[in-house]
């Protein structure tokens, strides 16, 4: 999957939520445990999100989770979670998640 330049932060959300419940593979148990727990944080982190700022400061505040589900995604999903893996690094670098939204 290959997100637009920009998207609205509504849609990223929208896509990391479809993300996140995607949890099905032929990963190891230990990895899926750990993608499931990701998932888990990071979908309780997102829930209630509504605009940029609030996304900017869920994923700070979820950073090592953020690395930790790029690295344990099944490998049917693994390209997908390193867009959004990328996409929140990129966020949290620049302290901004204006490239996220319109």
């Amino acid at each position: 999957m290959t997100l637009p330049q920009r998207t609205t932060t509504n849609n990223l959300i929208a896509v990391m939520r479809l993300l996140l419940g995607s949890s099905s593979s032929s990963s190891s148990s230990a990895s899926k445990a750990a993608f499931c727990k990701d998932n888990a944080t990071l979908d309780k982190a997102t829930a209630s999100v509504t605009n940029a700022n609030q996304l900017l400061q869920a994923l700070k505040a979820n950073q090592s989770t953020i690395t930790d589900f790029g690295k344990v995604a099944p490998s049917a999903i693994k390209s997908d979670a390193e867009v959004l893996v990328s996409g929140a690094n990129a966020a949290i670098s620049a302290n901004s998640a204006a490239h996220l939204t319109d």
